[in-house]
Formats: structure tokens, sequence, C-alpha cells
């Protein structure tokens, strides 16, 4: 079980239960050019010439506004070679009014000022089952296999009603020194073509969209995902060549989940749903107990419907993109003491 409560912002000079987060800028410039102070509880969307500021950088994923509290309830059982695990997860958000700075004719910043009572509620739950079939020694080898499902519902940090979605499973099989698998998740988004009204972007909370969603962090990092989700299949290899060196090599297939209108061609009505592919190459050696060395490649070569979805263009930036790394990691273990056997 876990809790956490925001009493405040980290503002300095703020008291009280309401909550906006400190990392907001104390100074943005207003629609005519001149600067203006900024308050510890209002976020501007708007700065110079109405451009959006702010609207979207302000959560551990880069979404929007930071929670001010949060319980929740995780369960696991094993039986066999099968786990199951149970997750309820509730985050609450301060709500907020629209408010603006200044005049109309001296220059104005529109934002969201928090100081509303209350707070808008998210829960989502689900359920994860993996497991093993077989061993590595055997004809068939072993196969490690996982299936999820998670729900989203109550409102969104905007007060909107959420109804969203994520669910996938995938499977490796080992024999040896190597291992491959595919897989498939799906993670639901608005379908801007025919809008309901409610909330169905599934965000995947605070975990770490890196190691899913491809290594070059397109989706669910900084700048979010696509407004229409994101459906992702994929394949996995792993080659071991000795206990100190393995590779690994990700191929994934980005797709939208659901339908996004085109808004630079209404006669079109909405963009192609394939996003892009991208691939990831990583080579790990250890150079003793406690370094490693990590290389890595990622290339991705994108879609015009990615260039949209991402900036709202298309034909006007390059879709091929390029990555690579070197890290040294240490990890030195002060305290470890052999165990000593303790005779009766």
């Amino acid at each position: 079980m876990g809790f956490a409560f925001n009493q405040n912002s980290d503002a300095f000079g703020r008291a009280g239960t309401f909550y906006a987060a400190g990392n907001t800028p104390t100074t943005i410039a207003n629609s005519k050019g001149a600067f203006v102070t900024v308050t510890g509880d209002f976020i501007p969307t708007s700065g110079k010439g109405g451009a959006p500021v702010l609207a979207t950088a302000l959560s551990t994923n880069g979404q929007n506004q930071m929670f001010k509290s949060m319980q929740m309830l995780y369960i696991s059982c094993k039986f066999g070679q099968t786990k199951f695990s149970g997750l309820f997860f509730k985050d609450d958000f301060q709500k907020y009014r629209l408010d603006s700075l200044g005049s109309t004719a001296n220059g104005v910043v529109y934002g969201r000022r928090y100081d509303v009572e209350g707070t808008n509620k998210r829960i989502a739950y689900g359920a994860m089952l993996t497991g093993l079939i077989g061993n590595a020694s055997s004809k068939l080898g072993k196969i490690a296999w996982q299936a999820f499902a998670y729900k989203q519902g109550g409102n969104n940090r905007d007060g909107q009603e959420l109804d969203a979605y994520h669910y996938g499973l995938n499977a490796s099989l080992q024999k040896g020194k190597f291992s491959f698998g595919p897989g498939y998740e799906v993670l639901s988004g608005n379908n801007t073509v025919s809008p309901d009204g409610k909330d169905h972007r599934f965000d995947p909370l605070y975990g770490t969209p890196h190691r899913h969603w491809g290594y070059m962090d397109y989706f669910y990092v900084g700048t979010g995902a696509a407004v229409g989700g994101l459906s992702n299949a994929f394949f996995k290899t792993k080659y071991v060549v000795n206990p100190n060196l393995y590779l690994t090599l990700d191929l994934h297939n980005f797709a939208l989940a659901n339908d996004m209108k085109n808004g630079l061609d209404a006669a079109s009505g909405k963009i192609a749903r394939q996003l892009g592919n991208e691939f990831d190459f990583v080579l790990n050696y250890n150079l003793n107990k406690f370094t490693n060395v990590e290389l890595g490649y990622s290339h991705l070569t994108g879609s015009n419907s990615l260039e949209y979805a991402k900036l709202g263009t298309m034909d006007k930036s390059k879709h091929a993109a390029n990555w690579a790394y070197l890290m040294i990691n240490i990890r030195p273990d002060f305290f470890y003491s052999k165990p000593i056997a303790i005779n009766p």
C-alpha cells in the first residue's frame, strides 16, 4: 500500500493546501511582448502571440500538472511458475479556474489559477499474468510469457470524464544462449474524427516509458504521445555471448490506436494510422562485478502521420532519426559481507 500528499507548491512564500507546481517561470512575456511577474498559483498557457507555454510540461512523464495526492494498493500471488499481480491506483489533481494576467490594452497572459477547492480524481486498475513454460535446456527451450490489461476512469487532470485502457501480450522463447519473441500492446487514445466528449487517452502514470516504447523516447516521454493513442507491435531478440557479454535487438512498429482528424486537409478526413518503425541495438559488457559498459544505437523511420501527431505539420521535417550512445555504469557494493554459517 502507498499514500502521498502534496501540501502546497514549493514556490517560496506559498501557504495553504492548494497545489500548483513550483517549477513554473517567475516572469513571462505577455501578448504585447512586455515581461510580467507570474504568481505562485498561476500556470501560463499562453505567451507573446498566443503561443502555448507549459501546456504539457508539468509531470513525471511531461504530460501536465503533478498530482496533489495519491493512494495505491498492489497485490501479487505466485502459483507454480505463474504469477498474478493486481493494481489499484488513484491520483488526485488540484482543480483550477481559467484566469489571466494584465489586460488586452497593455498585454495579457492567459493561464490556469490553482486556487479552487477540491480535486479531480483519476482511478487506474488492472491485472497482469506472467509465467514460464519448460526450461532453457529442454528440446523446445523455455517460454516466458506475459499478459496484462488496465483501465483508467474517473476524471483527468482537467476534470474531463476519463475512459481509457491499456492491454498487451508478449512471449519470448529461450534456447541456449539465444532468445526471441513477439509482442503487441495498445494504449487507447481519442478519436478526433468522431469525438464523444470523453477523454480516452491512457496515461502510463509514473513508470519508465523508455523501457517499453522505443529507446528514442518518441512516446510518453517529454512531449507525450499522439492524441490518437498508440499500438506497438514488436519483436525482441537477445544473444548471450558469455556471462559478461550480451546483445539485444528490438524492432518496433508504431501506429495510432484511434483515428486522428487531419486538420491540414479537410478533404482527407483523417491521417493514416501508421507512425513509423524503430530498431534499437544494445551491447552490454561487464568489466567486473560492479562496472558495466553499454553501447547503443537506434534508428527510427517516421511517417507524415508521426510528424503531424508530434508537430502539427506534414512534409516539413525529416522522417529519419538516429541516436547512438556509450554509457559506463559503476555500481559499487560498499556494504557487502559474505554470509557466515552459525553452528547451533
